[in-house]
């Protein structure tokens, strides 16, 4: 049984029987997989590690230790990872430069402190309520 669909026409959904029919009917098939690849990255955050997989959103774990964080990973995937998977985990290395926060300061009387001369930039500053 062969029915060519149009899934724009409204005319040619199968009722219930007749789609319970096709898959009753229908040959088996066979489903190779080729290689797949699962990519985990570990970085320093917050004085642990944390997991993340440009493979799965979503997926993050928190660690204390890089050795736990690993555990749990390994953990939480082996309850839905197949063994033809590979599971490629690196650690990547924090920026060579971290960009500083902008830090805005502003007197009692609401005047900003951002444009105080170089010389004073080093020095304590003292801010009234």
């Amino acid at each position: 049984m062969t029915i060519e669909r149009d899934d724009q026409d409204d005319a040619d959904d199968l009722s219930w029987d007749e789609a319970v029919a096709m898959f009753e009917n229908a040959a088996p098939v066979e489903v190779e997989w080729g290689p797949r690849t699962l990519h985990i990255e570990y970085r320093r955050r917050f004085g642990g590690w944390h997991a993340t997989s440009p493979d799965v959103p979503g997926f993050s774990i928190l660690g204390a230790t890089l050795a736990d964080t690993k555990h749990r990973v390994h953990e939480d995937l082996a309850g839905w990872l197949d063994a033809g998977i590979e599971v490629v985990e690196t650690k990547v290395a924090p920026p060579a430069v971290v960009p500083a926060p902008l830090l805005l300061l502003i007197q009692g009387d609401g005047k900003s402190l951002n444009n105080i001369p170089a010389s004073t930039a080093n020095a304590t500053i003292a801010v009234s309520a």
